[in-house]
């Protein structure tokens, strides 16, 4: 295992077996849609519930 890593087991969901998972990728889909197509009509759904945190 990668030094830093301790990720003890992963296993493979998807997103209609789980809300959790649906609503992540929902989310990512929306931002990422934002960002590479420049259609805001799924991300205006979420905008004001996102939280940019940035590290400087």
């Amino acid at each position: 295992m990668a030094a830093g890593c301790n990720v003890k087991k992963c296993d493979k969901k998807v997103s209609t077996d789980d809300r959790a998972i649906q609503v992540a990728d929902f989310v990512v889909g929306a931002v990422n849609y934002r960002y590479n197509n420049g259609d805001d009509t799924y991300y205006n759904m979420l905008s004001e519930k996102i939280v940019i945190a940035r590290m400087y």
